[in-house]
């Protein structure tokens, strides 16, 4: 952010967020995207292929309820992802299959419903080192 702007925000504040970084994070929880090393060259593609992955995976179409169900980091971070709902519905659209993506679609020009998968409880206490990378190959390297 350049301080010159005299747009109020202090200089430390990021004006503008890549919402994709969102399923790129890894917490080591149920919802967390699959653990990947991000290089600085493909960084731009290999944040695209994450986020089609994710929201493919998490983003599920109730046609015949009108029912749109979100990942829940959506919900935390609605202004990532937009100005309001229908926004952010809009920019996940764009990263979803095309058949799934052409139901949104619809669904957004008519009366639709938005829920959010519930959120991974917080562990109670910190998972050790070693139990997370056996999680991690577990669900995500095989």
């Amino acid at each position: 952010r350049d301080p010159e702007r005299g747009d109020g925000a202090p200089p430390d504040v990021v004006a503008r967020v890549d919402a994709r970084v969102h399923f790129a994070l890894i917490t080591c929880r149920a919802h967390s995207p699959p653990l990947r090393v991000l290089r600085a060259d493909t960084l731009d593609a290999q944040l695209d292929e994450l986020t089609r992955a994710y929201l493919g995976e998490w983003v599920t179409v109730h046609f015949a309820k009108n029912l749109i169900t979100l990942p829940h980091v959506c919900k935390t971070y609605l202004s990532d992802f937009g100005r309001d709902q229908g926004a952010m519905i809009a920019w996940c659209a764009r990263y979803l299959p095309r058949d799934k993506r052409k139901l949104v679609r619809f669904l957004l020009r008519h009366r639709v419903t938005v829920a959010f998968h519930p959120p991974d409880p917080a562990p109670e206490a910190p998972v050790p080192w070693s139990r997370s990378v056996a999680l991690l190959r577990s669900r995500h390297l095989e």
